[in-house]
């Protein structure tokens, strides 16, 4: 049977952000869920700051793959580089990199990637928590430079999706914002 453009149904457009696919759990996570999701109803991009790791070759098989940095060359990629994480400001480097029209963006990982899609105009944002924010609260002083701003940064949210109890627990009591569990999938 053959579909007339009229009758072809609109993929939503998702946006998945994380630093690397550098071969930690939530790149896995990540790989898995691209693997497994249905692209004939979503039109799903990956993007990354970095063009390096383990992951990556599976995922530009199945999805749009769109690293920030291109290039691993001396300078140019350390200026690069060092701008993007240490000079300019989030709002810019979402606008200097993505393209707008997203129906949803996934910041996949805490920090970073929560801390630059809370800058896009995106309608829809989830911000995905693989750690316990408590325990082990690495954003502060790398990422935030206090908890007030990281506090802000996933309040620009619509949902927090935390990979356990004890993930959304631990969030929930550091800042005070409501959060779901969705537990990774298993491949």
């Amino acid at each position: 049977m053959r579909l007339n453009k009229n009758s072809m149904v609109q993929r939503k457009k998702v946006l998945f952000f994380i630093e690397s696919l550098a071969g930690g759990g939530a790149e896995r996570v990540l790989a898995t869920i691209i693997k497994h999701i249905d692209r004939e109803k979503f039109d799903i991009t990956v993007s990354t700051v970095t063009d390096h790791g383990i992951y990556n070759e599976e995922v530009k098989r199945l999805v749009k793959f769109k690293p920030l940095i291109t290039t691993r060359r001396g300078l140019f990629y350390r200026l690069i580089y060092n701008s993007i994480y240490y000079a300019l400001p989030a709002g810019l480097i979402y606008r200097l990199f993505f393209q707008k029209g997203n129906d949803i963006e996934i910041a996949f990982c805490e920090g970073f990637a929560t801390k630059l899609l809370s800058k896009s105009p995106c309608k829809n944002k989830i911000a995905w928590v693989h750690t316990d924010m408590t325990a082990n609260p690495w954003t502060q002083n790398v990422t935030y430079p206090s908890l007030a701003m990281e506090k802000k940064a996933y309040s620009k949210y619509n949902h927090i999706i935390c990979v356990s109890e004890n993930v959304r627990t631990s969030f929930e009591s550091r800042f005070g914002l409501t959060a779901q569990t969705l537990y990774n999938p298993i491949d």
